[in-house]
């Protein structure tokens, strides 16, 4: 009959663990030490925790030959290799062949074992992409092509000089916007990484235009329309 007998310091830690943990292998161990100071012997044991008794056994076999500075080593689990990552031999031909099919997965697989002999069903290929931080994202419109930035910073600075008018009550200032939504459909999600997004540049088509005035108070007067707002007349162009 075997059982292990703890110190009473060694007790309240473990009794600590046991209700704070969220580790399930430590506080599981740690119950079963306290079982067996408490006299259990490992038949018992193995009832009241539900763990086979060789498990138990190996507990309190590891403890037993432990040093005083390692005891609480012995609650967890060893550090492994783990299981080998089938995709390693392809990381680095990855991210072309997810570029180049990023809004469907589907042909990855058979190219990778086609052309390079890896062969990957698509739930491992899909956790290790996200392992990656190539993750399923919308995919949102840029505008910065059509974008002047001497310009923006240019006119930054104009808005500000009239920003310190309107608070001094020499002007009142109202802001001008145009805001649209595409009517025409497209595929709005795409694998991509976290830090260099797919974007697609913004396009001609048919849309719903919503324009609008705003003072520096945030009170908005807004429009909707079929059309686009001529900012050389501040009027809008309708079709």
């Amino acid at each position: 009959m075997r059982h292990i007998r703890l110190t009473e310091e060694e007790r309240q830690e473990l009794e600590h663990l046991y209700k704070t943990s969220l580790n399930s292998v430590v506080w599981e161990r740690s119950f079963c030490l306290l079982l067996s100071n408490k006299g259990h012997r490992i038949t018992e044991i193995a009832e009241i925790t539900n763990l086979c008794r060789q498990t138990i056994s190996s507990v309190l076999t590891a403890r037993e030959s432990s040093r005083s500075a390692d005891k609480r080593l012995t609650l967890g689990t060893a550090p492994g290799r783990g299981a080998k990552i089938k995709l390693d031999p392809a990381r680095d031909l990855l991210p072309q062949l997810i570029e180049n099919h990023s809004r469907n997965l589907n042909p990855v697989p058979n190219e990778l074992e086609k052309k390079h002999g890896v062969k990957v069903c698509r739930p491992t290929l899909q956790t290790f992409l996200k392992a990656s931080g190539i993750r399923r994202k919308r995919v949102r419109l840029s505008l910065k092509s059509m974008g002047n930035e001497e310009l923006f910073g240019a006119k930054q600075v104009e808005s500000d000089k009239f920003m310190e008018l309107y608070r001094t009550r020499f002007i009142d200032l109202r802001f001008a916007g145009e805001s649209h939504f595409g009517l025409t459909s497209n595929v709005p999600y795409a694998r991509q990484h976290k830090d260099r997004p797919v974007l697609l540049s913004a396009a001609k088509g048919k849309k719903l235009s919503v324009s609008g005035l705003m003072n520096p108070d945030c009170q908005l007067f807004s429009r909707m329309f079929e059309g686009t707002m001529n900012p050389r007349c501040g009027s809008c162009r309708f079709r």
